[in-house]
Formats: C-alpha cells, sequence, structure tokens
C-alpha cells in the first residue's frame, strides 16, 4: 500500500483493558513492523543509501566500468521544506489579552528548544511520512523561566499510536520500541522493550529479534499520576502519511540510473582510439605498452612500416555523445518530481517580478511552493494544538506555575513561511498601498510578506503613534518656548 497503514484494534476506548492489550498485541506489533521498516528504509534512502543503483550490475557490457552515482534530490527536498515551513521559528499570540503568561509561555517554548523539535519533527514528516514528539511532567528549578515538562521528538519508526477502528477512531494507547542490549553469559544480546501507554497505566513488555517471543504479560507496570494525556503526538502532512521518499522514489532511481549510466558511456567510449596501419609499435606487447606510453609523455610517435608497399599511417577514431535527449528527459522528471511537492527548481534565472518566460516559471514555482505549503500545514497545526494541549495540562496541575488560564483554542498559531521570492515587485506593491491609506497589516497581507501580517501592522502603527506624539511633545516644546521667549 501507499503510505503507512493506521493501527486499529476493534476495542472502544471505555472497554481498554491490559487484557484487550495483551490480546492484540501480537497483530499491531506485526502491522508496526511493516511500517517502522517502510519509515526506516525511506530514512535511510534520504539520507543518500540509494539502494537502485548502489546494486547497478552491468551485464552485457564491461563489468569493470560500473559507476554508482547517487544524485541527492530527495536530501535536497526533504531539507527545502523543513527550512521552508518550520525554519524560522513558530509564533504564538493568545486571542485574550493575557500578556504576562504569553511571555512565561513563550519562555517555555525557548527552554523546551521547540522550534528545533518542530524541525525535527518535520524531517521523519517528509523524509518518513510521519512525525512523532513525547511529553511528560518534569520538574522546573524556576517556573518563570523553564517550563515544568520534557518535550521531545522520537524516531518515527520506533513509536506508533492505536486507534479504535470504531466510529471517530479515537485513540487508545501509545507504542514505543526501545533497542536494548543485555549481558547474558558473558555475551550481549539484542532484545527490544516495548512501552505501552494508556491515559491511567503503564505497561513494560520484552521481545528479542522476533515478535514471536513477545511476553504475554507485562515486565513492568504502573499506574499513572494526575496528568493522564497519551504522551505521543502524531504529525502528517497527508492523511496517508506518504512521504516525499516514497512519492519519488522511482523517479530517483531513474536519475541516478541515467546519471550513471551516462557516466558510463563517457567513460567507455568518449576516449580516442588510435588505429595503426602497416606500422610496428615493438616486437612484444611490453615493447608496444612502452611505445605508446611514451608517445603520452613526448607528445610525439616516431613509427615504422612493415616494408610493404603501403605506408604506414596512424588515424584516430573518436565517438562523440550527444546528451540533449538525455538532458531532456532529466528535466522532465526532476519537473514533475519537484512540482509535485511544491519545491522550486533551482535555476539561473532571478525574477524580480519582470514578465519574462524565465521569470514566470521562477515565480509560478514558488507560488506552488506556497499553495503546497498552506495545504500541509493544515493538516500539521493540529497536532500542534494538540501538543499545547498537553503543555497547558501539565502547567494547570501545579498550582504555582505562572500558567493556568491560557489553553490552545485561545492560541493563535502562526508558521513562518519565508516568502522573499519578487521582493522588489512586492515591496513596490505595499508602497503603493499605503500611500493610498490602506491599513498597514492588510498591505503587508496582501504583499504576502509576512506570515503574521496582523501582528506586524500593529506593531508599524505603534511606532508611528510613537512618532506622532514625539512630534506633538516637540511642537508643545517649541510654542511654549516661543512664548516664553516673546514674554522676555
Amino acid at each position: 500500500m501507499v503510505g503507512l497503514e493506521k493501527l486499529l484494534i476493534p476495542v472502544k476506548e471505555s472497554d481498554l483493558t491490559l487484557e484487550k492489550i495483551v490480546q492484540y498485541l501480537p497483530a499491531i506489533m506485526s502491522t508496526f513492523q511493516a511500517n517502522a521498516n517502510k519509515i526506516a528504509d525511506n530514512y535511510e534512502e534520504y539520507k543518500g543509501e540509494h539502494s537502485a543503483v548502489l546494486n547497478k550490475v552491468r551485464q552485457y557490457e564491461d563489468e569493470t566500468v560500473n559507476n554508482q552515482v547517487i544524485m541527492q534530490n530527495l536530501w535536497a527536498m526533504v531539507n527545502f521544506k523543513c527550512g521552508y515551513e518550520f525554519g524560522k521559528p513558530i509564533s504564538f499570540s493568545a486571542k485574550s489579552d493575557n500578556n504576562a503568561e504569553m511571555e512565561v509561555f513563550n519562555r517555555y517554548m525557548t527552554s523546551v528548544e521547540f522550534n528545533k523539535i518542530m524541525n525535527n519533527v518535520a524531517e521523519w514528516i517528509f523524509a518518513g511520512g510521519v512525525g512523532y514528539t513525547f511529553t511528560l511532567p518534569a520538574k522546573s528549578p524556576d517556573l518563570n523561566y523553564y517550563a515544568p515538562f520534557e518535550s521531545y521528538y522520537l524516531r518515527a519508526d520506533r513509536c506508533a499510536k492505536v486507534y479504535s477502528s470504531y466510529l471517530a477512531e479515537k485513540p487508545l494507547f501509545d507504542l514505543i520500541v526501545t533497542p536494548i542490549s543485555k549481558l547474558v553469559n558473558k555475551d550481549l544480546i539484542d532484545y527490544y522493550i516495548l512501552s505501552v501507554y494508556t491515559k491511567d497505566a503503564y505497561y513494560e513488555f520484552e521481545f528479542n529479534t522476533t515478535l514471536n517471543s513477545l511476553n504475554s504479560e507485562p515486565i513492568r507496570q504502573e499506574t499513572r499520576g494526575a496528568y493522564s494525556m497519551l504522551p505521543l503526538v502524531e504529525f502528517c502532512a497527508y492523511a496517508d502519511k506518504i512521504s516525499i521518499v516514497e512519492s519519488c522514489k522511482s523517479s530517483q532511481d531513474a536519475l541516478d540510473n541515467l546519471i550513471s549510466c551516462g557516466v558510463d558511456n563517457v567513460e567507455e567510449t568518449a576516449n580516442q582510439l588510435l588505429i595503426f596501419r602497416n606500422c610496428s609499435l615493438g616486437e612484444t606487447e611490453e615493447d608496444k605498452r612502452e611505445t605508446l606510453a611514451n608517445a603520452k609523455k613526448f607528445g610525439a610517435l616516431e613509427i615504422f612500416d612493415n616494408g610493404k608497399d603501403i605506408e604506414a599511417e596512424v588515424k584516430t577514431l573518436t565517438t562523440i555523445i550527444n546528451h540533449s535527449d538525455t538532458n531532456v528527459l532529466i528535466n522532465y522528471i526532476l519537473g514533475q518530481m519537484y512540482g509535485n511537492w511544491g519545491v522550486p527548481l533551482a535555476s539561473s534565472s532571478v525574477s524580480s517580478g519582470n514578465i519574462t518566460q524565465a521569470g514566470g516559471e521562477v515565480a509560478n514555482g514558488w507560488q506552488n511552493a506556497f499553495s503546497v505549503a498552506q495545504k500541509e500545514l493544515s493538516n500539521i497545526l493540529p497536532s500542534i494544538k494538540q501538543l499545547l494541549s498537553q503543555y497547558f495540562a501539565i502547567c494547570k496541575q501545579i498550582g504555582d506555575c505562572p500558567i493556568q488560564t491560557l489553553n490552545e483554542n485561545d492560541m493563535e498559531i502562526k508558521p513562518t513561511i519565508a516568502r522573499s521570492e519578487n521582493l522588489l515587485t512586492k515591496t513596490q506593491a505595499f508602497t503603493n498601498l499605503v500611500e493610498h491609506n490602506v491599513p498597514y497589516a492588510t498591505a503587508w497581507e496582501t504583499c504576502e510578506l509576512s506570515g503574521d501580517a496582523n501582528a506586524i501592522g500593529s506593531a508599524i502603527d505603534e511606532r508611528e503613534k510613537y512618532i506622532n506624539s514625539q512630534k506633538a511633545d516637540n511642537i508643545g516644546a517649541s510654542e511654549s518656548q516661543q512664548k516664553i521667549t516673546q514674554n522676555i
């Protein structure tokens, strides 16, 4: 199947027990392992382990010429998406006027390195199809500056959420697989710890490299405390959890193969062949090799005819390789890969708003990037909201925590997408709009110069009010000084 299979069991949230978990665990882990293998394979492909070209074999040609060229398009596409959508800090603002708690909240986001977490989650989303964060309460040395929770991203091939197959498919529990090595009879044995989090309990199971060894009973179980939310939050850009790597793998394999075979052809046929006619290079093979080596070294070749009527002669045979058709195919494949995922292709053409074909293509690439990013973020933002609900729930369980009234529904989540293409045209348009008394926030949003136009517009308005008030004060002071002077 395309994407990743959702882990579903026919159990309602109200009926979930340890017995039910144990009953369905083998089936759950079988599906989990299939998903984990796919995620791990895709992540390795993204990192540069392109299995198709690395296993390339030439069966009907000279096997000594077998170039394996890895084109890092998948790496470039995934990293562009991470940088474009999550490279700049996500900003938060409260819909209600609660500046004191927002200041503390922003310090908490800094203390847990929230932007770093989201950038790593994005890497797993676009490389593997899904990303996860893990959050639990933690001790804070100073609640005014440090969050009372710990939050991390996890490898997407080592965790999952299990859902009910009943209507609404509510989450039932979380799985985290941790590889461990233990010493048995002086030998290190690899095995795994399976951690299961429900809303009110925690269980640990143990198994080795085969799922058949999975314990039917947990080796450890605990009742969870007052905080009863599931610790994992699942992030995906598409409902079927498809990744850039899975979607583009066949195209990437084709590119690698075309480039590799092209290098093979150059190596095999681009060199000139020397044809010797009616002449001798030497009596033995060693003499002939020495003659050719000296010719290359000194740039000249002395030949002797064989005493026949035909004059001694040396000719060259050169094969010219035409790559024009191959380049057209490569560009077509690249265009499909990058365009489908909203990644502008690098181009030597630079558009600053002039209506040219090259400029139009570049501008359209960036507009497509923005449109695709908006769609992906619309699927990711609910997960960020869910993550914030975990943070606020933990804060409100601590009596002396400064955050007690903020909640996830009160927050505006504003990813900052860098939209710097055609900057000259946009700034000119912005100036024209402002000169015609269009509000700053409206002009900023119309020209698509920021992901948070209202905040920037408000800041500009406040700045203008301050400047105008300073001018008024200066005028008042000047008039007073003039009156004093006149009276004197």
